[in-house]
């Protein structure tokens, strides 16, 4: 009776061991199915970031496009990207957008003699710029823990084929 009772028990725990097993392989695939997504979105998210940076001094109709384009792609892709990229992008969106009127008022304050409006107007230039030139690079920094997540998944997967 008490070997039957341990073959049972051997059963129960080979079965739990089994589930626990399952369970993990499940949530590595989807982790991974998450990553490769964020990856993919992060990727499109710096290209959209190069384009806006090189139509920052462009004419309405050339920036247009690319902003447009860069919004929708935006609203259907924003929930990948992590909370500051988000916020950071679509701040670089309205900032592209007004970067030459806020530049034209600038000069325009300067050749009035408005010089103390003139300076703020150019801090605030400056900081418009400065967004939009470091979204790419942010963008970039911002991927580097699914690299980190890719490589312990990868160990995680040689480990249990050499088993």
């Amino acid at each position: 009776m008490s070997s039957a009772l341990f073959g049972l028990l051997g059963v129960i725990l080979g079965v739990i061991v089994m589930l626990i097993i399952h369970q993990q392989e499940r949530r590595d695939k989807y982790l991974f199915a998450i990553v490769k997504e964020r990856l993919s979105t992060a990727q499109m998210a710096y290209s959209w970031a190069l384009k806006m940076k090189s139509v920052i001094h462009g004419e309405l109709e050339a920036k247009s496009g690319i902003l447009t384009e860069s919004r929708e792609w935006f609203n259907q892709s924003n929930l990948y990207l992590p909370p500051d990229i988000r916020r950071d992008f679509d701040r670089v969106i309205s900032n592209v957008w007004d970067y030459k009127d806020n530049l034209l008022y600038y000069y325009q304050l300067k050749h009035d003699g408005e010089i103390e409006k003139a300076k703020i107007q150019h801090e605030d230039l400056m900081q418009y710029f400065g967004e939009i030139r470091d979204l790419p690079a942010r963008i970039e920094a911002s991927v580097s823990i699914y690299y980190d997540i890719e490589k312990k998944w990868s160990f995680r997967c040689r480990v249990k084929r050499s088993e």
